[in-house]
């Protein structure tokens, strides 16, 4: 049956497709569900098509679906299905209007932010600088070879000549055509593979979602700035530190012990004392000092005043807020360090908006 089907594809076989099509069109004729003059009218006309066949780098949601098939590919293995060959369908809740708006804020700022990043880096001749320095403005040692290391290319060659081999360093130093990313459109080319990593290593990303706060739906998410050529999905598996969109989670803790958020703290230096380090002081994050003003709970939340965010970790304890965050759902590792409370360690936007 599906040999037969193939067999009027418009697009490989166009004349087969207009002769059957004019005799399905015929039997309507013939059963009253066409106009005799409707079919005199469109039977000579050639199928136009508007066709593109959709893949894993096509369509909207590039990122979020290799997530899903991640996960339904696990799912296959435990309980016995295969994705491809069982006739699953598999249904998302992405609203595709929400999804096309995320998708077209993060192309357009994500080209901004890179052209200031850029602008940012030219040096009084013009050139670009290295953009990969310390804090004190010092270029990384051994940066681009640490990622060199971690490339498939490198790690192919290894694996075929050794790692101390020549031959390995004279293939990453050698040209060789490829298709790079650029914000104005892909780029053939001549390049080393060494030299696109530099080139690669210069572009900054980002991830967005999106989710219905009372269902936990995801409504929309973007992985980076390309599919194509950034495979690393930025939602789920990029971490960074939050800072203080990780307060909520802390203070929820304080509020399922019995605190109100009507409860008034003062905002003063607070010092909290860590067996085996220095005792810890955070300023608040505006270095206007601390105004001595009495807030409610709710009030320093809203106001992200970090001195009674140190209050609350130091009453409501690390362990404990520690404990309140991964039954939130966070899976990433969080040390118990009072600076929790701040959004200091890593997590990524998945854990974040998901608690």
């Amino acid at each position: 049956m599906q040999k037969q089907v193939d067999g009027y594809r418009p697009d490989k076989y166009p004349e087969r497709s207009k002769w059957r099509r004019n005799v399905v069109m015929s039997q309507m004729v013939k059963y009253g569900f066409l106009d005799k003059s409707a079919y005199d009218t469109l039977h000579p006309k050639d199928i136009i098509l508007d066709f593109k066949a959709q893949d894993h780098l096509s369509g909207q949601a590039q990122y979020l679906r290799e997530e899903v098939k991640k996960d339904l590919l696990a799912l296959g293995r435990e309980y016995g299905f295969d994705l491809y060959a069982d006739g699953i369908r598999v249904y998302t809740t992405v609203d595709s209007r929400m999804q096309q708006y995320a998708e077209r804020a993060v192309d357009s700022t994500k080209r901004q932010v890179q052209r200031n990043f850029t602008n940012s880096l030219k040096k009084d001749d013009g050139t670009l600088r290295e953009p990969w320095i310390d804090k004190n403005g010092r270029v990384i040692r051994d940066f681009i070879e640490n990622g060199l290391t971690r490339s498939s290319r490198y790690r192919g060659l290894v694996k075929t000549y050794g790692k101390d081999s020549d031959s390995v360093d004279f293939y990453m130093n050698k040209a060789i055509p490829m298709q790079i990313f650029s914000w104005k459109g892909d780029i053939d080319t001549l390049m080393s593979p060494l030299d696109s990593i530099k080139y690669y290593k210069q572009f900054l990303h980002s991830g967005f979602m999106a989710a219905n706060p009372h269902t936990g739906e995801i409504k929309a998410w973007v992985g980076g700035i390309n599919f194509k050529h950034f495979k690393f999905d930025h939602v789920r598996h990029g971490k960074r530190q939050p800072g203080s969109l990780f307060k909520p989670l802390v203070y929820s803790k304080a509020v399922e012990v019995g605190w109100s958020p009507c409860d008034k703290f003062q905002d003063v230096a607070t010092t909290v004392n860590i067996k085996g380090y220095e005792p810890w002081t955070p300023k608040n994050s505006d270095n206007t000092g601390y105004t001595g003003e009495t807030l409610h709970l709710k009030t320093a939340l809203a106001k992200s005043v970090n001195s009674i965010s140190a209050q609350v970790i130091q009453k409501v304890k690390p362990d404990n807020a520690v404990s309140m965050v991964k039954r939130l759902g966070v899976q990433s590792k969080i040390l118990p360090f009072p600076s929790m409370v701040l959004g200091t360690q890593d997590v990524s936007l998945l854990e974040v908006v998901g608690a």
